[in-house]
């Protein structure tokens, strides 16, 4: 899932980016699912985030692979997941200042298979 993250980082006030937030699904809501008091219906997954959060989410289809809040998308194998990452650390002295993992574009750019030609077109 796609998520809407606002922080501080150093020198700036506050930042707001959008993130991809790994997870399994799982469960998948239909017409019966209900959520405390709240039906649910169809289009909701229960996903366990890597970080032990747990939530229903509502998948949009209009919302797959797009890099905005409320995007989603599903990863086929366990190679495709980024499994390189670090929880924030609050404590105040932090001096890593190691910012500049970036988020690839949605992984359609990709150049694997096509023509054998090596021109950029």
């Amino acid at each position: 899932m796609c998520f809407s993250i606002t922080y501080k980082e150093r020198g700036k006030k506050e930042v707001t980016e959008n993130f991809w937030c790994p997870g399994t699904i799982e469960s998948v809501s239909d017409e019966s699912t209900v959520l405390g008091r709240k039906k649910l219906g169809c289009g909701w997954v229960f996903v366990n985030y890597r970080d032990g959060e747990a939530d229903w989410q509502l998948l949009r289809p209009n919302f797959f692979n797009a890099k905005k809040p409320g995007g989603w998308r599903i990863v086929a194998t366990a190679a495709e997941l980024e499994t390189n990452f670090t929880f924030e650390d609050l404590s105040e002295g932090d001096e890593s200042g190691d910012e500049s993992d970036e988020e690839s574009d949605d992984g359609n750019g990709d150049d694997e298979g096509g023509s054998s030609d090596d021109d950029d077109e």
